[in-house]
C-alpha cells in the first residue's frame, strides 16, 4: 500500500500544491489547547482530534523515569520523531527529526508551547566549538508536566504556522477550575545516580611505544634504566611482563631518576577516572483551585556533582501561576516561570585535547595506572604529564594529563530564563469569546572557558554572552454557531512579535602572561572581540474555520500570513483537512469504532537564513507541499486503539549557500540548489491486553519509518552537509544522505575484497559507504498495576543507519584498543580475507600494527550500524493513600524506584554507543562520531507526598 500511495497518489497530488514553513523565530500561532483558563483555538476539542494526528502521552510516563531532558524523554513514546541525545551529555544537545529532513539549514528542532508560551529554540554557542551547551529547549520542567501532546508534520504546521514545521510538543503545567474547592501541598524529594556504561574495550597485554624493545638511558648514579617511550601516544610497545622501568612518575621534573616500577598492565585503569554522578532534588508546590480562583506556586532546586572529576550543576526554578474567574463571563490569568542554572565542568566533544577521551581512549599509553595520574602537578605548580617531550623536559608533548584537563582547562557557564503570560478573556455572547494576551520568554546565557599555561595548546581565555528576548501581542476571536445539523467553529487570530538577540564573545591573544589569572586583560596580545545584534518584527494573521455534521462528517479550513519587517514579501500557509468518523459499532463485529481523516496543505517560505550575510540575486522562496491520511480504529469495546497515518511531502526551490568569489563582496551566496522529498508511516498502538479490577496489564508501541530523497538543480550532484578529515555526510542527487569516503575495492562477480601486493587492502576513494538515516524506530512500552503497585518499563528500538567512528580509527591505528591483541594478532600477525589483482587468494601476512595503521586509511572499517535496542526507561512505583493511613490531609504519598538506559543491545561496533555520538541538534549529527561522550545509566529513587484539603 505504501508503494500505491508513493508511486501514483502522491505524484499526482503533490506536483501541484505548494506548503510555507517561515523563517525560524518568526510568528508563533495560538496554542491549540490550554487550561480552562485560555481561550481554545478550537473550543470543541473534539474537533481537532478528529482532524489531526495528535499523540496525547501519558504524562506520568515522563515523569516517572526522572529525566533532566524533555526532549530526551519523548525518545521513544513517539512516532514521527527520531530521537537521539548521548547519555553522557545529559546537559547537552538533543537532536531531533521530524517526519525527515525538512530543510537544509541544520534547524531540525521541533516548536515548544510552554503553558501557551512558544519557546525560544536557540541553541547555546560554544565560542570554540568546543563544548556543546545544548538550547534553552532543555529548561522544561519535566516532573510539573501535566499534559503533552505531540503533533507531527503538515499537522503541526497548518495549526501553528511555519514556526512547527519541525513538528510540536504543546505542554500544560497548568490545573484546571474546579467546582470543588480544595487547597493543597505537594512534596518530592528525588535521588539520582549516575555511572558510565558501555565503556571502548582497550588492550592490557602490551604497553606504550612503537617498537617491541624499551629505550635506555642512565642515571645520575651510572646505572643503565629502562625506559618508556614517553613521546609517543601510541600502545605499539614492548608485552607487559614486570620488566623494571623508568615510567614518567619515576622522574621528577628536570629529569631525574628516582628508582623503577613494573612494567605491567593498571591496576586503577581509565575506567576507574570516571565518578558516580549524583543528582539530588528538591520540589514543593503549593495550589488552590475553586470555581473562582486557580493558583498554582512551585519551587525547585536541583543540584548535580557529575561523574567527570571538577563538575557539578545547579539549577533553581521558581514558577507562579494565578486565574480568576470574577463572574461567569471573565477571566483573568497569568504566568510566570523563572529558571537560574549554573554549570562547571561540562565535559567537551570532538577530537581534541579538551575531550579527555581523546587521550585515555584514543591516542595514549595503556599502561598508564591512573592512581599516579592523580598526582597531576610538579612542586611550583607545573604539569605532571605522562606524554613529556623528553626524559629531561616535561613539558607534554601532545596530550595533558587528563585530571590537569579537568581542574585547569575547564568551563563554567550560567543561565538565567523567564518566561510570561498574561491573558483576558470575556465571553461576549454564547456564541462569541474575545481575548487578549501578552506572553513572552527571554534569556541570559554567559560562559567562560580557559586553557592554563602549561598545557600542550596555547594558553587561552574566552568569554561568551547570548541574550534573547521575545514580546507577543496577540488577539483571538472565537465564534461558534449551530445550524440545523452542523456546528460551525470560526477563529481569527492577529498579533504582534517583536525579538531581540545579541551574541557577544571575546578571547585573549597571543596566550596569558600570567599564570592563573582568567581574564581578557591579561592577554599577552589585544583580545579579539565580536558583537552581533539583531532586530526582529513580525505581524501575523490567522483565520480558521471548522465544521462537523452530526459529530459525523468534520472539515477544517485554515490560513496564516506573516509579514516580517523587511522582507518584500509576506509569508503565507494554508490547509484543508476532512475527516469522518464511524461512530455505532457494526453487527455482530469486535469493531467499536474508527475515524478516516486526510489533509493537504501548501505555503511559501522565505530564506530560513539571514540574507544580510549573504548575496541573494535571483533566490526564489521556498515552496513546500503536504499529502497526509490516516485512520484511527478502536476494537473490542475500547480496548485496542490503532493509529496509522501516511504522509508525503516535498520541498521545492531549497535554499542553500554556495562559496563564491569575494568580489561580489560576500563569502558566500543563497542559491535554489533542488526539492526535498519525505515519504513515511507512523503507527501507534495501545491494548489493554489484560483488564481487571485489581490488575491491568497495557502495551503501547510506536512505529515510524521515512524515506528521504533529494533531487538537485543540473550544475550540482551532491551536497556536503558536514566533512570531517576526509569522511563527507552527503546528500547525493536522487539519493538519501550518506556517508561518503575510502572504500575496499572489490571484484566485480563475488564481491570479493582486493589485496594488494604487500597484503593490505587495495581501495577506492569518495565511495557510497552507506546510509546515514535509520530504517526505521520504534517504542514498545508495558504498564503493570497491580491494585497501589505499578510496573513500567519502555524499550526504545533503532533499526538501520550508519555511523562513521574516530574512536575504532584511531583507537586501532594506535594499538589501543582490544582488537589489536586479539587471535594472538601480536604474535602471528593476520592474513586478510580476499582475492589479489591475479584472482589468486591472498595469503600474505601482514603485522598487527600494519592491520592496526590500515584503519586511518580506509574509512570503510570503521562504518558501523546504527541499530541498537535500549531498555529506555524502567520504573515500579506504590501508592499509599491517607485513607489508609487513616490521615485525611494526606492524599497520597508515593515511593518508586527508576532506572533509565539501564541496557544497550545489539551494537555493532562494541566501543560505541551511536547516540553518544551526537554534539549538535542538526539531524545529521551523530553521523561522524570523534571521541564521543561514554554513555551512561542513571537510577534512584523518590519519595512523594501529597496534601490536600477540603476548603
Amino acid at each position: 500500500m505504501l508503494n500505491f500511495f508513493q508511486n501514483k497518489l502522491c505524484k499526482i497530488l503533490l506536483s501541484h500544491l505548494v506548503f510555507f514553513t517561515s523563517v525560524a523565530g518568526e510568528a508563533f500561532s495560538q496554542d491549540i489547547i490550554q487550561d480552562s483558563t485560555v481561550v481554545e483555538l478550537y473550543p470543541n476539542t473534539h474537533n481537532y482530534k478528529q482532524l489531526h494526528h495528535i499523540q496525547e502521552l501519558n504524562s506520568a510516563n515522563l515523569k516517572n523515569s526522572h529525566s533532566t531532558n524533555l526532549l530526551e524523554a519523548l525518545s521513544g513514546n513517539v512516532s514521527g520523531f527520531k530521537i537521539a541525545s548521548a547519555s553522557g551529555n545529559q546537559f547537552g544537545s538533543v537532536s531531533v527529526q521530524s517526519r525527515g529532513i525538512n530543510n537544509l539549514s541544520g534547524n531540525s528542532k521541533p516548536l515548544i508551547v510552554l503553558d501557551g508560551v512558544p519557546l525560544l529554540s536557540s541553541d547555546l554557542l560554544s565560542t570554540n566549538g568546543d563544548y556543546d551547551y545544548g538550547s534553552v529547549l532543555q529548561d522544561i520542567p519535566v516532573q510539573e508536566i501535566k499534559e503533552v501532546k505531540v503533533i507531527s508534520g503538515a499537522s503541526a504546521s497548518m495549526l501553528y504556522g511555519s514556526a512547527a514545521s519541525n513538528g510540536a510538543i504543546i505542554i500544560n503545567t497548568n490545573s484546571h477550575f474546579s467546582d470543588d474547592k480544595y487547597v493543597g501541598v505537594d512534596y518530592e524529594y528525588t535521588s539520582i545516580s549516575e555511572k558510565v556504561i558501555a565503556l571502548p574495550k582497550l588492550q592490557y597485554e602490551y604497553g606504550g611505544g612503537n617498537s617491541s624493545s624499551f629505550q635506555q638511558v642512565q642515571g645520575s648514579d651510572e646505572n643503565i634504566y629502562n625506559t618508556v617511550d614517553y613521546m609517543v601516544d601510541e600502545s605499539w610497545g614492548p608485552k607487559l611482563d614486570g620488566t623494571e622501568v623508568v615510567h614518567w612518575y619515576n622522574l621528577d621534573q628536570e629529569g631525574t631518576i628516582y628508582g623503577t616500577s613494573p612494567w605491567v598492565a593498571p591496576n586503577i585503569t581509565y575506567e576507574d577516572f570516571y565518578d558516580r554522578g549524583h543528582t539530588g532534588a528538591h520540589h514543593v508546590t503549593a495550589w488552590i483551585t475553586t470555581p473562582l480562583v486557580n493558583s498554582r506556586f512551585t519551587y525547585s532546586r536541583t543540584n548535580n556533582d557529575g561523574y567527570t572529576p571538577n563538575s557539578d550543576y545547579n539549577h533553581d526554578r521558581l514558577k507562579g501561576y494565578i486565574a480568576l474567574k470574577p463572574i461567569e463571563k471573565i477571566t483573568f490569568s497569568l504566568s510566570a516561570n523563572y529558571l537560574k542554572q549554573k554549570v562547571m565542568g561540562r565535559p567537551a566533544v570532538g577530537t581534541n585535547n579538551l575531550n579527555i577521551n581523546t587521550s585515555m581512549i584514543q591516542w595514549t599509553q595503556t599502561q598508564l595506572d591512573y592512581d599516579h595520574l592523580q598526582n597531576f602537578i610538579y612542586q611550583g605548580g607545573h604539569q605532571a604529564a605522562w606524554n613529556r617531550r623528553a626524559i629531561d623536559n616535561s613539558l607534554p608533548l601532545s596530550h595533558n594529563n587528563p585530571y590537569w584537563t579537568r581542574y585547569y582547562n575547564f568551563q563554567n557557564d550560567n543561565r538565567t530564563h523567564n518566561s510570561w503570560n498574561a491573558q483576558a478573556s470575556f465571553a461576549a455572547t454564547d456564541w462569541l469569546d474575545l481575548t487578549t494576551r501578552y506572553f513572552g520568554e527571554s534569556y541570559s546565557f554567559n560562559s567562560e572557558e580557559r586553557i592554563a599555561i602549561g598545557s600542550v595548546q596555547q594558553s587561552q581565555f574566552s568569554t561568551n554572552a547570548q541574550t534573547e528576548d521575545t514580546e507577543n501581542f496577540e488577539l483571538l476571536v472565537n465564534m461558534k454557531r449551530q445550524y440545523g445539523d452542523w456546528n460551525l467553529i470560526g477563529s481569527l487570530t492577529g498579533g504582534v512579535q517583536n525579538q531581540k538577540s545579541t551574541y557577544k564573545n571575546a578571547s585573549t591573544n597571543g596566550g596569558l602572561s600570567v599564570a592563573g589569572i582568567y581574564a581578557l586583560y591579561n592577554s599577552n596580545q589585544p583580545a579579539s572581540i565580536q558583537t552581533i545584534g539583531l532586530n526582529l518584527k513580525n505581524t501575523y494573521y490567522k483565520a480558521s474555520v471548522t465544521a462537523n455534521w452530526k459529530e459525523t462528517i468534520f472539515t477544517e479550513v485554515s490560513g496564516i500570513i506573516d509579514s516580517p519587517e523587511g522582507q518584500s514579501e509576506n509569508n503565507s500557509d494554508f490547509g484543508v483537512s476532512a475527516a469522518y468518523v464511524f461512530r455505532k459499532p457494526l453487527p455482530n463485529s469486535l469493531f467499536s469504532y474508527g475515524t478516516v481523516r486526510g489533509l493537504i496543505h501548501h505555503g511559501v517560505r522565505q530564506s530560513i537564513f539571514s540574507t544580510a550575510n549573504y548575496l541573494t540575486s535571483d533566490l526564489s522562496a521556498e515552496t513546500v507541499a503536504d499529502l497526509e491520511l490516516g485512520t484511527s480504529l478502536v476494537f473490542f469495546k475500547n480496548r485496542l486503539t490503532v493509529d496509522f497515518t501516511y504522509y508525503a511531502n516535498k520541498t521545492n526551490d531549497a535554499i542553500f549557500p554556495i562559496t563564491v568569489n569575494s568580489g561580489t563582496g560576500y563569502s558566500n551566496r543563497l542559491i535554489n540548489i533542488g526539492s526535498l522529498t519525505n515519504k513515511g508511516i507512523q503507527l501507534n498502538l495501545s491494548a489493554d491486553i489484560l483488564k481487571f479490577k485489581d490488575f491491568n496489564w497495557k502495551v503501547d508501541g510506536n512505529f515510524y519509518t521515512n524515506n528521504f530523497e533529494m533531487n538537485f538543480i543540473p550544475e550540482f550532484t551532491s551536497l556536503s552537509a558536514e566533512e570531517y578529515r576526509g569522511v563527507k555526510v552527503q546528500v547525493q542527487d536522487a539519493g538519501n544522505l550518506v556517508l561518503m569516503g575510502t572504500a575496499i575495492e572489490r571484484d566485480n562477480t563475488q564481491g570479493n575484497a582486493i589485496l594488494n601486493s604487500d597484503g593490505q587492502y587495495a581501495t577506492i576513494t569518495n565511495q557510497d559507504l552507506g546510509k546515514v538515516m535509520p530504517d526505521y524506530n520504534m517504542g514498545i512500552r508495558n504498564t503493570f498495576r497491580f491494585k497501589d503497585l505499578d510496573l513500567s518499563f519502555l524499550f526504545d528500538i533503532q533499526k538501520g543507519g550508519h555511523y562513521i567512528s574516530y574512536t575504532n580509527r584511531y583507537g586501532m591505528y594506535a594499538g589501543t584498543l582490544i582488537e589489536t591483541t586479539a587471535n594472538n594478532i601480536r604474535e602471528d600477525g593476520i592474513v586478510l580475507e580476499g582475492k589479489n589483482r591475479d584472482g589468486s587468494t591472498n595469503m600474505t601476512r601482514i603485522s598487527a600494527e600494519e592491520y592496526g595503521k590500515m584503519f586511518n586509511s580506509v574509512d570503510e572499517l570503521n562504518v558501523f550500524d546504527a541499530s541498537y535496542i535500549k531498555l529506555r526507561d524502567l520504573s515500579i512505583g506504590y501508592n499509599l493513600t491517607g485513607d489508609k493511613l487513616g490521615i485525611k490531609f494526606i492524599d497520597k504519598i508515593r515511593f518508586s524506584a527508576f532506572g533509565r538506559n539501564l541496557l544497550i543491545l545489539g551494537l555493532d561496533n562494541q566501543h560505541v554507543d551511536p547516540e553518544s555520538a551526537v554534539t549538535s541538534s542538526s539531524p545529521w549529527s551523530g553521523a561522524i562520531e570523534e571521541a564521543a561522550l561514554l554513555p551512561t545509566k542513571t537510577y534512584g529513587f523518590s519519595i512523594k507526598v501529597q496534601l490536600k484539603h477540603t476548603l
